[in-house]
């Protein structure tokens, strides 16, 4: 009996010195069950104190971002064409990989130019695409845009009709352009070829010397270019389940960000050369 008794004190002060461990460091701001999701700020110049865009993570739901960048749901939602039934609580920057097809390449990285240039931020546009309404929407804010940069934006703009324009041979000047914007006196150089990114045999083509990680890449493409197993498994965090799938699926399937795991890939295989 006695016996009982002490095992049951024994279990009570267990409890006791947990929870009230857990109390204190509440108490103390210390234990938190909310997220601390928050990009950094910029340190110097003409936005300083204001949080980066650049620092976008494909984990950040529609919620998040619209609450630091002081942007609201229904305008992230429109700009990218995400059903206004589409929880802003649970869509993730990255989901936007799912929306369109495999080869455009409309994610994380479309939403921090999306959100720098909504917000009148310089953003470097190096093959970024954007869907039409996203476009509108930045091209109608009150920045006093100049012609070149009006000009780099416009040419980021994806629309299925000029998809289909593509793939029916009528594409248009495919040369890629250096453009030199300003945003508020702040100048940067903006790099577009987007007229590239919808790629079909048409629009794009590439050669055996210049391999290319896009949206149709499979695991065995991406060998055949010069990486090992052991290279592509040290950026997917995993092992390669079949070399028949395309990269873009299994970061879809698995959470990634396609558009992180490309750029990686591209650069290894660069390195190749």
């Amino acid at each position: 009996m006695m016996k009982r008794i002490r095992e049951q004190t024994i279990l009570i002060a267990i409890l006791v010195i947990i929870l009230g461990g857990i109390g204190v460091t509440m108490a103390t701001g210390i234990w938190s069950t909310e997220s601390t999701k928050v990009p950094v700020k910029f340190e110097t110049g003409d936005f300083e104190g204001e949080y980066n865009p650049e620092d976008i993570r494909g984990s950040y739901t529609l919620a998040e971002i619209a609450s630091i960048f002081e942007i609201p749901e229904s305008i992230l939602k429109t700009a990218f064409g995400i059903d206004e039934s589409v929880s802003a609580d649970s869509f993730k920057s990255k989901d936007l990989e799912t929306l369109y097809p495999e080869e455009v390449e409309i994610g994380n990285d479309a939403m921090k130019a999306f959100v720098s240039l909504y917000k009148g931020i310089p953003y470097e546009l190096t093959g970024l695409i954007l869907p039409d309404a996203a476009v509108d929407i930045i091209l109608s804010q009150s920045y006093d845009f100049d012609e070149p940069l009006r000009s780099a934006i416009e040419r980021t703009r994806y629309s299925i009709f000029e998809a289909q324009a593509s793939a029916d041979g009528d594409t248009p000047d495919g040369e890629n352009n250096t453009l030199t914007g300003t945003i508020d006196n702040e100048t940067t150089e903006f790099v577009n070829d987007a007229s590239d990114a919808v790629e079909n045999e048409t629009a794009h083509e590439t050669t055996e010397d210049e391999p290319v990680i896009n949206g149709n890449t499979t695991f065995m493409q991406a060998l055949d270019a010069g990486l090992s197993i052991s290279d592509i498994e040290a950026v997917i965090g995993g092992e390669i389940p079949s070399t028949a799938m395309t990269i873009k699926d299994f970061c879809v399937n698995s959470g990634l960000s396609f558009s992180t795991v490309k750029t990686t890939l591209t650069a290894k295989i660069e390195a190749l050369k």
